[in-house]
């Protein structure tokens, strides 16, 4: 049997049952752990025999738009909105809808690149454009709170330093040397974008790098092949000095001193 590793996405056939369609979660030896994309459920140890690549023509049962529980929303710009909700089963979900064509597909390339890499969220489904969705649907694994949802609850002008601040920073350090070796630049990396992930309440959370709508590849091109827009990128107050002028295009050297200006 092949070998997975954390993020790929599989198939798991139990005896005389139809296959199911899981993401690998975690792996020690030859057991894996994988988190189910129509429940949201973890199921432990399985072994590797049970596992095999993922197929589009496997018939394994696929989540439906109309089979998620939308609670509420988390967010809203002008290329997309962000809900809260849950599975099937009842795990909980972060759901990003495109408001128009085109909106979500570069993130939804660079989610499907990274997908379960340590310090990015876990894409369970991607809902491509159709009548149903106009504008695309990524369900994600939930994550947060932000760095900026910890400053503003900060009381007066308290700010991160010395060793926390340190460590926040080398974690945001790794996040983008990660992103970047996939061949990736981000664009637009503030506080807002960097969350906290899940764990026991007393464990240290790690730290995710979020929202990839104006992510581009290194070589200045966009996700989806096409010609890098001319003018500013990113968030004014977070942006490097290149890409708020416009007048370079984006590079790793410019989202790491954008990383330093955050």
């Amino acid at each position: 049997p092949a070998h997975f590793a954390v993020g790929d996405r599989v198939l798991v056939t139990f005896p005389g049952e139809p296959p199911l369609e899981a993401v690998v979660w975690a792996v020690s030896g030859d057991a894996y752990t994988v988190r189910y994309c129509y429940d949201g459920e973890l199921e432990e140890r399985l072994d590797r025999g049970l596992l095999s690549a993922w197929r589009p023509d496997s018939g394994a049962k696929r989540l439906t738009l109309d089979e998620l529980m939308i609670q509420d929303r988390l967010g809203e710009g002008t290329q997309s909105e962000v809900l809260s909700g849950y599975l099937p089963g009842g795990a909980p979900v972060a759901v990003k809808l495109g408001l128009k064509r085109g909106a979500i597909s570069r993130e939804a390339a660079v989610l499907s690149a990274l997908s379960g890499r340590v310090g990015f969220p876990l894409l369970l489904h991607h809902e491509h454009e159709g009548s149903a969705t106009p504008g695309g649907c990524l369900v994600m694994e939930v994550l947060g709170p932000s760095l900026e949802d910890l400053r503003r609850g900060k009381s007066g002008r308290a700010r991160l330093s010395g060793a926390p601040f340190l460590r926040v920073g080398r974690g945001v350090l790794r996040l983008l040397r990660r992103l970047h070796a996939a061949g990736f630049v981000h664009n637009d990396l503030k506080p807002a974008n960097v969350l906290l992930g899940s764990g026991a309440e007393l464990q240290p959370k790690p730290l995710h790098l979020i929202d990839f709508g104006s992510c581009t590849r290194a070589d200045g091109q966009l996700a989806g092949n096409e010609p890098t827009a001319s003018g500013p990128r990113g968030t004014p107050l977070f942006a490097s000095v290149a890409a708020d002028e416009g007048t370079a295009p984006p590079s790793r050297a410019a989202a790491v001193r954008a990383s330093s200006a955050s």
